[in-house]
């Protein structure tokens, strides 16, 4: 107990003090006229065993609000089906506030996602996924009364090409777009969102991804500097890929997407951005930013 009250008092003194230090940079980089820079914060919101992650998550989207910061919580199925069996709808009232995505219909118990689709074809996977996610995202958006879900990451590594493909018959469309948000290096494009199978992922992001180890204490400080430092690498390398031939997205300056993701013991947690839940898209199809 003593070390969850410990995690909580971390996310609750450095996280937003590290987050609005780093709005304050990106804002006075585009004032500078530098180009935007979009941040997708996420938290994946898996453990449906212990109450007292209910919570922490509840902590955790009421100081995220308190300071106008906008996240996607991407929620496992028997979660949200805990928090309502619990009559918890004070915690889901606080996560509502954000955009919600999913997290798979049971996280870890197997088969996962890339065991069962292991043998599968491509559209007969797609098909296998659907059957068994569907009605685990259903209910995240029934309990949760939302029409369609943010985005999907898989549990794990538990990653599969059909899950990509098989994102919009379960309900994950934002605006009609599929968006796929986690992080692995199964499947990548230069560190940059890309489409696949009709559906926009923000995958395998290299250096444009961090993630925070918040149970260990001594991994705090390193985390904050690497916060800080984002704004400035970036801004350099969207000066170096304008300056490239071909730089650029028609505007004389690339988009950009910086990923940060914080998980801690005291609640696996979602996905947000320093204004709204951000997806710049600047690949082909439709362009959304926000909910």
């Amino acid at each position: 107990m003593k070390s969850r009250r410990f995690l909580t008092a971390l996310l609750a003194s450095w996280l937003p003090a590290a987050l609005a230090g780093f709005v304050l940079c990106l804002q006075a980089a585009e004032k500078a006229g530098q180009p935007r820079i979009d941040v997708v914060l996420w938290f994946d919101t898996e453990d449906y065993l212990l109450p007292a992650d209910d919570d922490a998550a509840k902590r955790l989207a009421e100081m995220l609000t308190e300071r106008g910061i906008r996240a996607t919580f991407k929620i496992v199925g028997e979660k949200a089906r805990t928090l309502e069996r619990r009559g918890r709808h004070d915690v889901i009232a606080a996560l509502k506030k954000h955009a919600i995505g999913y997290h798979a219909n049971f996280h870890s118990v197997h088969p996962t996602p890339s065991e069962y689709l292991a043998e599968c074809g491509f559209l007969d996977g797609v098909a296998e996924f659907v059957r068994r996610e569907g009605d685990g995202a259903a209910d995240v958006r029934r309990i949760f009364g939302v029409e369609t879900l943010a985005c999907y990451g898989q549990p794990g590594s538990s990653w599969g090409a059909q899950a990509v493909a098989g994102l919009k018959p379960i309900g994950v469309a934002p605006a009609g777009v599929p968006c796929y948000v986690d992080e692995g290096t199964h499947v990548g494009l230069d560190q940059k969102p890309f489409w696949y199978a009709g559906a926009l992922n923000v995958y395998h992001m290299g250096e444009n991804y961090t993630r925070m180890e918040l149970h260990d204490p001594a991994a705090v400080e390193p985390a904050k500097k690497k916060v800080a430092a984002r704004p400035e690498s970036t801004a350099r390398g969207v000066e170096a890929a304008a300056a490239a031939p071909g730089g650029g997205n028609g505007s004389g300056l690339p988009k950009v997407c910086r990923v940060y993701r914080s998980h801690s013991r005291a609640a696996r947690h979602p996905v947000c951005d320093r204004e709204r839940s951000a997806f710049d898209l600047s690949g082909p199809g439709p362009q959304r930013r926000g909910e």
